[in-house]
């Protein structure tokens, strides 16, 4: 019985030593963290937390994560463009959240590793921006990286 275990442990040990490497943490953010933009161009007042837009955007990272986890589930197209945004989060855990539901959504990742130092994180993000700004829709994601 013990003997089954032992994956799990050994996977546990992978990432949290990739996570390290990368300099991530799971209960302090990075350096120099901020909260997430409420939204482009709007006033930093707390976002309606009532919609799944809202909650996408909350200043709560669980709230972050239960929306993120929402979205993908249901295949929310329209949330595309706000994972995309939380691809940046301060916290590894809203990242992998994120990239997992825009997997789902898409179909690919663009080569995004929630884990991965930072200047790579900010490439794959400027891919995703870039296929936002060609007019790709969710679904419509093309091969993972």
């Amino acid at each position: 019985m013990r003997l089954k275990a032992w994956p799990i442990i050994l996977w546990c040990l992978a990432l949290a030593a990739q996570m390290h490497l990368a300099g991530c943490d799971l209960v302090n953010p990075a350096p120099g963290f901020e909260p997430p933009p409420v939204a482009a161009g709007a006033t930093q007042a707390a976002p309606d937390e009532g919609s799944l837009y809202g909650r996408l955007q909350s200043l709560d990272k669980d709230v972050r994560i239960k929306a993120i986890l929402q979205a993908g589930r249901q295949k929310e197209a329209k949330a595309v463009p706000y994972l995309v945004d939380r691809l940046g989060d301060g916290y590894a855990e809203v990242r992998f959240a994120a990239i997992v539901a825009l997997e789902k959504i898409t179909g690919t990742n663009r080569g995004y590793r929630h884990w991965a130092p930072e200047a790579q994180r900010d490439e794959a993000i400027a891919r995703w921006r870039q296929w936002l700004a060609g007019g790709a829709s969710g679904g419509a994601g093309g091969k993972s990286q």
